[in-house]
């Protein structure tokens, strides 16, 4: 078997295992378990983790063969691509089924471009807070759901359009480097944007 660091040692304590392993050997008897449908899968498998050879996500380290009290059960996945419509109820929802996933291992992936620009009127009365707001709402619930239960922050991938009339507060919310630390955030942008760059 390879040889760990005792810094290996310490991260699949504090974030891979599960209170019943008291090694990295034994969480990755369980992964292997969990992702293999034959003994002969099983014992490969696990010959590649204990050997360092092959190394999943994270969601995988923490998931696989765990049972969970919500829907996602033993999950894999490392990213759900999540929509919102531009409607406080949605919102809401989202926030909800953010948590959940943060919980099971995973982070998000959102588009944010349906939401309306900072200051515009909404319907019942008032003005819109705008993307870069519910984004916040969204960062704080990902630093205290923590990932999969364990001592580590959910992931966040936020996109938009180019010409979305909040890009530049967008942008801006990156560059303090105080706000939004859990979020990457790309702008989307077409061919137009980019002749024009070149031009």
């Amino acid at each position: 078997m390879a040889e760990y660091s005792d810094n290996a040692k310490r991260v699949y304590q504090k974030l891979y295992q599960n209170k019943d392993e008291t090694n990295l050997f034994e969480v990755h008897k369980r992964v292997a378990k969990a992702v293999s449908t034959t003994e002969e899968e099983y014992v490969q498998f696990k010959w590649m983790l204990d050997e360092k050879i092959f190394r999943p996500n994270s969601p995988t380290f923490i998931g696989a063969g765990m049972k969970t009290k919500n829907s996602f059960d033993g999950q894999l996945l490392a990213c759900f691509i999540v929509g919102i419509e531009d409607s406080m109820d949605p919102i809401i929802q989202l926030w909800e089924v953010a948590s959940k996933i943060y919980a099971s291992g995973a982070g998000i992936g959102i588009n944010i471009t349906n939401l309306r620009e900072k200051g515009s009127p909404i319907s019942g009365g008032g003005f819109a807070s705008g993307p870069v707001a519910y984004l916040k709402v969204l960062e704080v619930v990902s630093q205290t759901v923590r990932s999969g239960g364990k001592n580590r922050r959910a992931a966040n991938l936020g996109v938009f359009y180019y010409n979305h009339p909040d890009t530049l507060s967008i942008l801006d919310t990156k560059l303090n480097g105080e706000e939004l630390q859990a979020f990457n955030i790309s702008m989307i942008v077409d061919s137009w944007y980019m002749n024009s760059v070149i031009k």
